[in-house]
């Protein structure tokens, strides 16, 4: 048996060597193991905690690309409805001229009693008298 410098015995058993240690050595080593166990958890719980935030930021960093592509996509719906109008605009234009050269094609004739009377027949307040009394001359009829 000899004694070392930290307080604890080498014991010879069969020719086998144990360490003794002393009951001050033993608490103060079962206080360690309790904290190094605790520290174990510590460090898996911000192990998990640091996955989870990883995660996230991952999760995150898609939901930017995605807010990114649809903007990028509304950017180009966006310029494409500008050419569309600008397209359909001058549609518009080119019919519009394209009438108003045409309108030179049709014969006018003021001085033709024909002429008045279907020029009468345009008249709007005409329109509205046939729209307004066919509908009612049938309701009248039918009762």
């Amino acid at each position: 048996m000899e004694k070392l410098a930290d307080g604890s015995f080498i014991v010879r058993i069969d020719s086998v060597e144990y360490r003794a240690l002393s009951a001050d050595k033993i608490r103060e080593l079962q206080q360690l193991k309790i904290e190094a166990e605790r520290d174990a958890k510590i460090v898996e719980a911000q192990a998990t905690e640091l996955e989870a935030q990883r995660k996230i930021a991952e999760l995150q960093t898609e939901r930017a690309d995605l807010k990114d592509k649809i903007a990028a996509s509304a950017i180009e719906d966006l310029s494409r409805a500008r050419q569309d109008a600008n397209r359909w605009l001058l549609l518009f234009q080119s019919e519009r001229e394209l009438r108003k050269e045409g309108e030179q094609f049709i014969p006018r004739s003021s001085g033709s009693k024909w002429n008045k009377f279907f020029s009468l027949l345009d008249h709007p307040a005409l329109q509205f008298g046939f729209k307004a009394a066919i509908p009612i001359w049938t309701a009248v009829k039918c009762q």
